[in-house]
């Protein structure tokens, strides 16, 4: 549960950075337009990500196994953090330095979102069945 109180705070510190960069950049003019532009929308994606890690990181201390094996919804979990993860900074790569083309880098998010789709779908449809077999069996959910 630290990680989601980190993830928390870590990421009230980065909305704050992103706001107090937007009013200096509003009043005091600092930064060129464009790298103002880059300086948000980094900011913007590592703020996602740091809520990602917390949410899922609250959903899984919930899901842990009694045998201590990584069920299903835990790995399709990872995956989709995993996805997550390697779609923003293939994002950022791309805001910050343009290593690939337009066409190539729309190919590169667009698998990597199908992939991320594929796994949220996999631990949903899991995640509903147990839930679904827990009602049928009158057990009470957690």
């Amino acid at each position: 549960m630290k990680l989601v109180k980190y993830s928390a705070i870590a990421g009230f510190l980065f909305f704050l950075a992103a706001v107090l960069a937007f009013l200096a950049q509003m009043w005091l003019h600092p930064w060129e337009t464009v790298f103002f532009g880059k300086m948000i929308h980094t900011d913007g994606v590592l703020l996602t990500a740091i809520f990602v890690a917390g949410f899922l990181a609250r959903e899984n201390a919930t899901l842990r196994s009694q045998a201590g094996r990584w069920d299903v919804v835990q790995v399709t979990s990872a995956c989709c953090f995993a996805l997550f993860l390697v779609g923003a900074l293939t994002y950022l790569v791309q805001l910050w330095h343009e290593p690939w083309s337009g066409k190539i880098f729309d190919k590169i998010i667009l698998t990597e979102g199908a992939l991320f789709l594929i796994a949220f779908g996999a631990n949903f449809l899991v995640r509903e069945g147990r839930i679904s077999d827990s009602i049928n069996n009158g057990d009470k959910l957690e």
